[in-house]
């Protein structure tokens, strides 16, 4: 018998703090939109548990999921069954240090983690024996960012470029047929309908989408962001446009529980492996002290958010030499599998051809794809992106951290799954 229960708590923040996802936003959140939520649902199977949790923020980082991963040990819950994905939005407070993206609020940043514990204890205190429906359908919201003009790969609208349109939904109703307890769905888009001059702390497209499913008695809905990091919504603007952008893909989760089929005695298993990614080295120190003496020649009022980035980036390499320069990174990855469907997750801003191969190693599988889930490393393109350039692959690696993963990070990450494909441990 398969028992599940989910619960959701506010952690909408009180007072002013910083937003994040864009680095030209530099001052503080004015109000808020809309409430922001941690969701969590909770299956137990026998001697085998799972969490799902979903998060209305830009992501976390390594050490948030180690401290959440610990703290549930002792309920019992263990790494490779317990998913804390981010709906990515591009509204929500800073949680994770981007450098020149806000600066997380350590009282806010302790309330998430206080609430996400919470959430998943209250979930995990009233299961009710459950079963589950899984259906997909398809989305048009989004489209590729990466169109090529005359001088590379610019950052905008490209309808030629691939996209992912599936939308996975999984959803746990009681046993019998009765009450829906709760209602998970997967699409790839980046939550940024609203831009950088939006001040307003919101859930943006997936926190509506949320709210209108639970105002609808779907239960408790969890948002698992997909592969996106070279999707954006071809709705932007202001609070009409992502009113617009929530409709659409709310009318296709509901058209795929409208399809959905009972899984027929679905199995909880896992499993988790760490992948040694390889990272590009970083210029010689030279180079980057003639990049910091060139910031600091202009007048403040003419850096742009560029050099502030590159300012603290900088100084960080420079102070931190054995962090700064090192051969490879190890990131988790891995699968929750629940019979006929599952979740595969990985800790970044993957592009959507990496979300596209892995349903290709689950054929006839429902597989929902997580990325930003147990933390966030940043961008991880495909190969051939590597060859073409642009924003994720040239830039956005010195808000994160120190250095950019390597161009075999694809194929090392589809390589983990696919040796796993046929053998959950």
């Amino acid at each position: 018998m398969l028992f599940a229960g989910a619960a959701r708590r506010s952690i909408t923040p009180y007072g002013t703090v910083d937003l994040s996802g864009y680095a030209a936003r530099t001052q503080p959140c004015t109000g808020v939109l809309d409430d922001l939520y941690v969701r969590a649902l909770v299956l137990r199977q026998e001697e085998q548990t799972a969490i799902v949790c979903s998060l209305d923020i830009l992501g976390l980082e390594q050490q948030h999921v180690r401290e959440l991963r610990a703290e549930l040990a002792r309920d019992g819950f263990r790494p490779e069954t317990t998913l804390f994905c981010c709906t990515h939005t591009h509204g929500a407070p800073a949680v994770q240090r981007l450098r020149g993206c806000g600066t997380p609020s350590a009282e806010y940043v302790e309330m998430v983690l206080r609430e996400t514990l919470h959430c998943v204890r209250e979930a995990a205190g009233g299961p009710l024996e459950c079963e589950i429906l899984a259906g997909s359908g398809s989305c048009d919201l989004n489209v590729n960012r990466r169109r090529r003009d005359g001088s590379g790969i610019a950052l905008a609208a490209n309808p030629e470029g691939p996209r992912d349109p599936v939308v996975t939904v999984l959803q746990v109703r009681k046993r019998g047929g009765g009450e829906i307890i709760g209602t998970i769905f997967n699409y790839a888009c980046h939550a940024v309908t609203l831009g950088g001059d939006n001040r307003l702390v919101t859930g943006d497209w997936p926190g509506e989408v949320c709210r209108r499913l639970e105002a609808e008695s779907k239960g408790v809905a969890l948002f698992l962001q997909g592969c996106c990091g070279d999707l954006n919504p071809r709705v932007r603007g202001g609070i009409p446009e992502l009113k617009r952008a929530a409709a659409l893909v709310g009318q296709s989760v509901l058209d795929a529980v409208d399809g959905a089929e009972r899984l027929e005695e679905p199995r909880i298993s896992a499993w988790l492996a760490p992948v040694p990614l390889p990272l590009m080295p970083n210029p010689p120190d030279d180079e980057i002290i003639a990049r910091l003496l060139q910031i600091r020649s202009k007048p403040p009022e003419a850096r742009d958010f560029a050099d502030t980035r590159d300012l603290d980036w900088g100084a960080d390499v420079l102070a931190n030499p054995q962090q700064a320069r090192q051969s490879e990174m190890v990131i988790e990855v891995g699968e929750l599998s629940l019979g006929q469907a599952a979740i595969a997750w990985l800790p970044g801003e993957a592009f959507c051809e990496i979300g596209l191969a892995l349903r290709r190693l689950h054929p006839g599988k429902c597989l929902l794809v997580a990325g930003y889930t147990n933390g966030n490393i940043g961008y991880i393109p495909t190969g051939k992106a590597f060859q073409e350039g642009g924003y994720e692959v040239t830039d956005a690696w010195r808000y994160y951290g120190y250095q950019m993963v390597g161009p075999e990070s694809e194929r090392l990450i589809l390589d983990a799954f696919a040796a796993h494909a046929t053998s959950p441990i």
